[in-house]
């Protein structure tokens, strides 16, 4: 059976929410069925590094910090080349340069993942959005409020949108420890109150309001 080429598109690797995500999706797939590409527009990363170690194509095209005609054409011709069977896309900047090429390119089958909501998208990136929906073939979206807030935004046909969470590796040593042993591999007392977060330090995510509470 012939397998089925498939590219992963991102603005770039780097430590993140979005970039892990990337990194477990394609570090699950099966290689016997599928040739597995990962390619980002601008920049690299640690999470990019991590992947090459493991065997996954991963290339850095240097589009710079803003897409121009002569690198449209160049991403169009190189996924002519690979052949892509299917396109999936991550973040606006890669979701809508690498759609455009993928259109052209007449890449089969075209996705599109959502991993943040839309209320903070310009009017001008929603039209984009709005435009670019009628030529994908699915969105991924990472919660129901997503899903909402793409509803709204994006005026999206219910039979276009696939709610599929954010999944996680199997367990490290540290989470299959029993509370007693975490509280000791951090020093911590056995009556003392443990208040966790995990996210980046970006506004968005809200340590704010875990602070102030």
């Amino acid at each position: 059976m012939q397998k089925l080429n498939i590219l992963h598109i991102v603005e770039d690797l780097k430590i993140g929410g979005i970039e892990r995500i990337i990194a477990t999706i394609v570090e699950n797939l099966d290689r016997e069925k599928y040739n597995i590409y990962v390619w980002c527009l601008a920049r690299g990363g640690d999470i990019a590094d991590e992947l090459k170690n493991k065997g996954i194509k991963v290339e850095i095209l240097d589009m710079g910090y803003r897409c121009s005609l002569f690198f449209l054409l160049r991403l169009y011709r190189k996924m002519k080349q690979a052949k892509i069977d299917i396109l999936h896309s991550h973040g606006y900047t890669a979701t809508t340069v690498g759609r455009v090429a993928a259109i052209f390119a007449r890449v089969p089958i075209i996705f599109v993942h959502a991993h943040t909501s839309f209320e903070k998208y310009t009017k001008g990136q929603i039209l984009v959005e709005r435009f670019l929906r009628f030529f994908t073939d699915r969105i991924i979206l990472c919660s129901q409020a997503v899903a909402k807030s793409a509803k709204r935004y994006l005026n999206l046909k219910t039979e276009k949108m696939v709610v599929v969470y954010n999944g996680v590796d199997k367990p490290t040593l540290m989470e299959r420890l029993t509370p007693f042993e975490t509280r000791k591999e951090f020093n911590l007392l056995p009556d003392d109150c443990v208040i966790g977060c995990v996210a980046s330090l970006a506004p968005h995510k809200g340590h704010r309001y875990l602070l102030e509470a």
